[in-house]
């Protein structure tokens, strides 16, 4: 039922989880040549180990979607809030939609997992990944 959920919410706000992807991601590229461009999109990066084995292993498998939805959405404070109270202007109903808080959550807040998350990363392999 979780995964049918994340579909869903995927379908529903793939444009804007795209769009904001993208904006941080080709801010970081070196330049817009088609290698700089893949290498953002990747996210391939080398962490530290921790010595933590279990966040090791999260750390291990960080790349792609993985990562960008994590670190250039949930932990910018970006979250699905119902339209009609965060951009009743767009959409006046309670389909979800992608909303920036001003304030960023933990790293516990940022890696626990919550089924909204899982629709944002669907969103993100459903648009960039592509």
């Amino acid at each position: 039922e979780d995964f049918e959920n994340a579909q869903k919410v995927a379908q529903e706000v793939r444009c804007p989880v795209c769009v904001h992807l993208l904006r941080s991601l080709l801010s970081r590229a070196r330049s817009y040549s088609e290698d700089d461009i893949a290498d953002v999109l990747e996210g391939n990066t080398d962490y530290e180990r921790t010595g933590d084995a279990v966040e090791d292993q999260m750390l291990k498998h960080k790349k792609g979607c993985n990562k960008h939805f994590k670190d250039d959405l949930v932990a910018e404070g970006f979250m699905l809030r119902p339209c009609k109270e965060v951009a009743p202007e767009i959409k006046n109903d309670t389909s979800p939609c992608l909303w920036q808080s001003p304030e960023k959550p933990s790293k516990q807040a940022v890696d626990t997992y919550e089924v909204w998350k899982e629709g944002v990363f669907y969103a993100c392999e459903q648009s960039i990944s592509h």
